[in-house]
Formats: C-alpha cells, sequence, structure tokens
C-alpha cells in the first residue's frame, strides 16, 4: 500500500500590520494526503501572538492563522507552525 504523506500548501506565511489599524487578515494552509490511507494531523503553533484553528483534523483540511498584533511593539517577529501527522 502507498504510505500516508502530509502535504501542506503555502509552506512560508508573512503577516504585516501597521500602527493602528487592527490586526491583520486571516490566512489558511492547506493540508492534504499525498499518498495513500488516512491521514490524521494535529498542528501547534509557537508563538503567543499566533493562533490556529483547528488544532487537528482527519483527511484533507485547512488551518487558519491569526496574527493578534495589540500587544506588540514595532518590530519583526518570527512563529513557527508545526503539522504532524501519524503514519
Amino acid at each position: 500500500p502507498v504510505p500516508r504523506a502530509c502535504g501542506l500548501s503555502p509552506r512560508s506565511l508573512s503577516f504585516t500590520a501597521q500602527r493602528g489599524r487592527g490586526n491583520p487578515a486571516t490566512q489558511t494552509v492547506t493540508i492534504s494526503n499525498t499518498g495513500g490511507g488516512t491521514l490524521t494531523w494535529s498542528a501547534s503553533d509557537s508563538a503567543a501572538w499566533l493562533a490556529l484553528s483547528p488544532a487537528s483534523g482527519t483527511g484533507n483540511g485547512a488551518l487558519t492563522l491569526t496574527a493578534s498584533t495589540g500587544s506588540l511593539t514595532a518590530g519583526s517577529y518570527s512563529g513557527s507552525v508545526t503539522v504532524s501527522a501519524t503514519g
């Protein structure tokens, strides 16, 4: 049988915010099973200002990422999202 494999698109994102204009628009990462079988996945982020939803799923799906800039001072910030799949 063909093993399960997790595909992500896009593989990187960039948020840009301007003072007084609120949070930048949410962005989406598509998760797809590029192999066989049933893909079960989970996702987590590394930054307090970054939120994702949903945190897990089965099969193809989409992660919605939200950057909350309200408590951040001016500057550049980075974070990462980790997607893990069983099998």
